[in-house]
């Protein structure tokens, strides 16, 4: 922390503020001329009286570090100078009266203002019900350090203002220095205990950084675990793709076996009863169509899923730790000494097979672009029967156009078939329509069989990159009503 500045120097720099601004008030004055007629008493009574104003308060503020008797003293200056000034000299001039008043007043409020705003590094303590404490976020992320460094923490005893405050950040990056490891106010034991008073927004800074670094180590460590163990996280949502991989997983572990356990540790299913209702069943299949998946009991029953943002389905080894906390396993399907864990739902239902049939939203899905035999004409008649000035590149997001189409794979087959995903759904051909469908889906089999990679993508999500076709700088910008990101060439994509 920044030691006091003397006593001395604030009153110093206070004085010859306030003999600018009233020397400067009375030049102004003379050279209009309306101060020809004033006793010069008068001036320099006001003058003196703005000094003691501006110093006074100026000195309590920084020999008690309070704001307040700044301002009160120079009220109270203003006040007794109106009142000496009516008592002593009651034959002045009403005019020069107020002007040398008003000579005053801007001594006072500069003086005030000096003392609120005292030079850089010096703290104010204010009274205990005004202490800020740190967010609550950081308190708990300090009391796991060590009991040395808690306190400090905990219950901060001063506070800076805010200009100091963004100022004295000591993990905030600087213009002189390199920017800090985000461990670099962690520090030892014996560091924390020398430090006299640290700040709050040390502790809010430094937090910001552990997330920050924490969450590229995730990161990394999810990239080293291969496409395998990369989970259906994040702003990405799976499509088919992913859906199909999840699934080609599941069907060896479960499908013609009866399961030796069968758990719902998810509240919403306590009172469901589907380990009794599944229990002694074999699984008979286990399928996907576009984003949902599907596993099919004896009996009938059907156990529907559909990940969303958020979910994902992992399969484990006996033993094996789980890629996410057992507190987000919404189901879990033990057999073969293997574990089918769905984390995060959100939509997971158990329902019959004939509902399955004639669900409204699942029997209006559009081909699914993984099928073994892509229905073409269903998908050009579904697509014909949309909004003709829809983008195409919306329109392929429709589920019931085409199922299984997401931002990723409908982006790379707009640019393998050079096609502008802003172009009007009625302006398009339906070979164009089909050349889209035909680029994406050897690689979307190969992602569903081997998992999903970012290394196969072309353009997405590289915006501002060259082209890798034409050099041209690639573009991104949302797109339909839910402003979905797409990125396009707009050189040799018409």
């Amino acid at each position: 922390m920044t030691a006091d500045p003397p006593l001395g120097r604030v009153v110093l720099r206070l004085v010859v503020v306030s003999l600018v601004v009233a020397g400067a008030a009375g030049c102004v004055a003379l050279l209009h001329g309306e101060l020809s007629d004033v006793d010069w008493k008068v001036i320099a009574t006001s003058t003196l009286f703005a000094l003691v104003s501006a110093t006074t308060g100026a000195g309590l503020a920084a020999r008690h570090r309070l704001p307040a008797p700044g301002w009160a003293t120079a009220v109270l200056s203003l006040g007794a100078f109106v009142l000496v000034l009516v008592g002593m000299w009651p034959e002045v001039d009403e005019d020069a009266f107020w002007r040398a008043t008003g000579i005053v007043a801007i001594g006072a409020l500069e003086g005030a203002h000096a003392s609120w705003s005292s030079p850089a590094g010096a703290t104010t303590t204010r009274p205990a019900r005004w202490r800020r404490r740190a967010p609550r976020w950081s308190r708990r992320r300090c009391r796991r350090r060590s009991a040395s460094s808690r306190s400090p923490w905990t219950r901060p005893t001063t506070w800076t203002p805010s200009a100091t405050r963004r100022r004295s950040a000591s993990c905030s990056s600087s213009r002189s220095s390199p920017p800090r490891s985000p461990r670099c106010c962690a520090g030892s034991a014996a560091t924390a205990r020398s430090a006299a008073t640290p700040q709050p927004q040390v502790a809010d800074e430094c937090g910001r950084l552990r997330r920050l670094a924490r969450a590229a180590r995730s990161a990394r460590r999810r990239i080293r675990g291969g496409p395998l163990a990369v989970p259906c996280t994040g702003t990405r949502m799976p499509e088919g793709d992913t859906i199909h991989h999840a699934a080609n997983r599941i069907r060896p572990v479960l499908a013609g076996r009866v399961p030796d356990e069968i758990v719902t540790p998810h509240p919403r299913f306590a009172k469901d009863g589907w380990p009794e209702r599944l229990g002694g069943r074999a699984v008979e299949a286990v399928d996907a169509h576009g984003k949902h998946l599907f596993i099919r009991w004896e009996g009938g029953l059907v156990l529907h899923s559909h990940l969303r943002m958020t979910g994902w389905w992992g399969v484990f080894d006996e033993g094996q730790p789980w890629r996410r906390s057992p507190r987000r396993a919404w189901l879990r399907v033990r057999a073969a000494g293997r574990d089918v864990v769905q984390f995060d739902g959100p939509v997971l239902e158990l329902m019959t097979a004939s509902r399955a049939r004639f669900d409204r939203q699942l029997a209006g899905l559009g081909p699914d672009v993984l099928a073994a035999e892509f229905d073409a004409e269903r998908f050009v008649r579904r697509l014909r029967e949309d909004d003709p000035t829809r983008p195409i590149g919306d329109a392929l997001l429709d589920q019931s156009t085409i199922a299984g189409l997401g931002t990723i794979w409908r982006t790379e087959g707009c640019f393998a078939a050079r096609l502008d995903p802003w172009r009007a759904t009625g302006s398009v051909s339906d070979a164009e329509a089909m050349a889209v469908v035909e680029a994406v889906r050897p690689r979307m089999a190969r992602s569903a069989e081997l998992g999903f990679s970012p290394r196969d993508m072309r353009i997405y999500g590289k915006p501002g990159q060259p082209c890798p076709r034409c050099g041209a700088r690639l573009q991104s910008s949302g797109q339909g009503e839910n402003n979905r990101r797409t990125y396009w060439c707009p050189g040799c994509q018409t």
